[in-house]
Formats: C-alpha cells, sequence, structure tokens
C-alpha cells in the first residue's frame, strides 16, 4: 500500500505533490562539494552591544559570554589537487514525485545561548509545512521570516524569553532568573524548571529559500530551504568527510541535482544525475562566489 505524505488536517497540500512507495527500485548518490581556490581568513566575532535593539538591563553581559564568530565554509583539509571542499551547500533534487524516502519530521529552530539553530541539523522543511521557533534564552526576540529572492516577509513576529517553572507551577520573572545567576549570589531557584518558549509559522506554500533574522539580535541569522520532496543533503563539515555529501533512496531514473549556498554558488545551475538500481553514482560539483 502507497502511503500519501502529509500530517491529517495540517499539510493535506503535499499529497498532490509526493507519494511514499517503498516497492520502487533505488540507487544513492555520493558526492563532493568544492572551489578551486584557497580559504579565506575568518572575520570577527558578532558585536553583541552593537547588534542588540533596546537592550535590557544584563542583555548585552548575557551574550558576552558566548562567542558568535563568523561561519567557515571551506576547508584547507580533503583532495588537494587545488580542491578545496565546500562545507555547508544544500543539495536537493528537483521534482521528484514519488519514492520509498519517508517524509522530513516538522522543521523547527532554537534559540540557545545566543545562537539560533536547526533543530535536525539541516535547514529543510517540506512545502506547505509550519515551521517552529524555540527560545531558550531568558531574553526576548523578534523572528523576522522572508523570501530570499523577493523579500516577501512570511512571518514577522516576536518570541518571548523562557519561563522559569517553580515546583509548584508557578511561573517566575525574568527578574528571578537574574537574581539566581549574579555571581555569588545564593542559588533561589532550586527545584525550578526552564520551560522554552514555542510558536509556530503559518504554512509556507512556496519553495525556495527563506532567510530567518532576530531584529533584537543581528548576528542571530539563519537559511530555510522549503521543498517538495525529503531527498536532500547538507555537505559535510568534517564529522563525514570534508566538503562530501550523500542522498539515499533515490528511484532509478534521471534527476536534476541543484545546490544552494549562502557565498557560493554552482558553477553551471543543475546536474542531471542517472540512478540505476541498487547502485550508487559518483558526483563533483564545483562551486564559484556568489555572483562571480
Amino acid at each position: 500500500m502507497d502511503i500519501v505524505i502529509g500530517k491529517p488536517n495540517e499539510n493535506r497540500e503535499l499529497e498532490k505533490i509526493y507519494t511514499q512507495n517503498e516497492r520502487i527500485p533505488t540507487g544513492s548518490i555520493r558526492g563532493f562539494c568544492f572551489v578551486a581556490q584557497a580559504p579565506g581568513q575568518a572575520g570577527a566575532n558578532a558585536d553583541v552591544a552593537a547588534s542588540t535593539a533596546g537592550a535590557q538591563p544584563r542583555e548585552v553581559e548575557y551574550y558576552n559570554t558566548f562567542k558568535y564568530p563568523p561561519p567557515v565554509w571551506i576547508s584547507k583539509e580533503g583532495s588537494g589537487e587545488g580542491r578545496f571542499p565546500l562545507m555547508g551547500a544544500a543539495l536537493m533534487l528537483r521534482g521528484v514525485k514519488i519514492g520509498p524516502k519517508a517524509p522530513m519530521d516538522r522543521p523547527g529552530f532554537k534559540i540557545y545561548n545566543g545562537g539560533l539553530y536547526p533543530f535536525a541539523g539541516h535547514w529543510f522543511g517540506m512545502l506547505s509545512e509550519r515551521l517552529q521557533f524555540r527560545n531558550n534564552d531568558p531574553f526576548a526576540c523578534k523572528i523576522v521570516i522572508s523570501a530570499l529572492d523577493g523579500g516577501k516577509v512570511i512571518e514577522d513576529a516576536a518570541m518571548e524569553a523562557f519561563a522559569l517553572t517553580s515546583p509548584n507551577g508557578i511561573i517566575g520573572e525574568l527578574t528571578a532568573w537574574n537574581k539566581h545567576t549574579e555571581p555569588g549570589g545564593s542559588n533561589t531557584l532550586t527545584g525550578w524548571q526552564l520551560k522554552a518558549r514555542h510558536q509556530l509559522t503559518p504554512a509556507i506554500r512556496q519553495m525556495g529559500v527563506y532567510n530567518i533574522v532576530c531584529k533584537r539580535h543581528a548576528w542571530q541569522q539563519a537559511y530555510y530551504i522549503v521543498v517538495d520532496n525529503p531527498y536532500i543533503a547538507v555537505s559535510s563539515n568534517g564529522h563525514n568527510g570534508w566538503g562530501k555529501f550523500s542522498i539515499d533512496q533515490i528511484p532509478v531514473g534521471r534527476h536534476k541535482l541543484e545546490a544552494w549556498h549562502p557565498a557560493f554558488e554552482m558553477a553551471q545551475k543543475t546536474i542531471d544525475v542517472d540512478i540505476r538500481d541498487t547502485e550508487s553514482t559518483a558526483v563533483t560539483i564545483e562551486f564559484k562566489p556568489a555572483g562571480k
């Protein structure tokens, strides 16, 4: 029996786009992303004081306890031969309408120790899915989501700071958290728990890349990519080989492979990949600085 993807009464639009069928023959892709130039030097850490709008007492002090260095996209490790592995490239197959791979779980991002991070370690979500945010920090955020290609704002919402909950269920104030963290102060919140704030966006019904940024903390920025099928990957930062990626359970046939990166672009727009039953297809993708 085929399984049609979509949560009941929540994401039914996806039923017309992608169907899960575990019986069809499949193959896989093993790929490598690189740039043909030497790595540049990373920039400075984010200036917390200059990047925090309307700071509350102790807010800048709190965020200054963490470091927010700019991302490093290119590795000096890897293949040699003038090929420098590129990390953080988002790879996706376009137009796959049926396959054995299950859909991704509901996507989401968390604010934690001043950073903005995806729940599952990647930036993807299925078409018509709602995006979840969770604030684990003690200060409010102002999250804005906008389409990267046109600037259309999808969401502009405030996110409250986390709540402090006592053993008897009383919600504490931010001032109580401040007292708890004062150097040398007594622990007045023994037995209390941090309760993260959760928030859902409206369903996002257009594929593409979206920019996520906090208006109050400008260094909190991420990207979100809406796709119509679960055949996605991100080039590795070294855990599975510098610049490498893999996509499994791909239906047999010819598929178009696309990629997106915050700072680089593919040397050619798309790559046609032929997938054969039970075989692994090797793909090497060259990137260049965006706009060059």
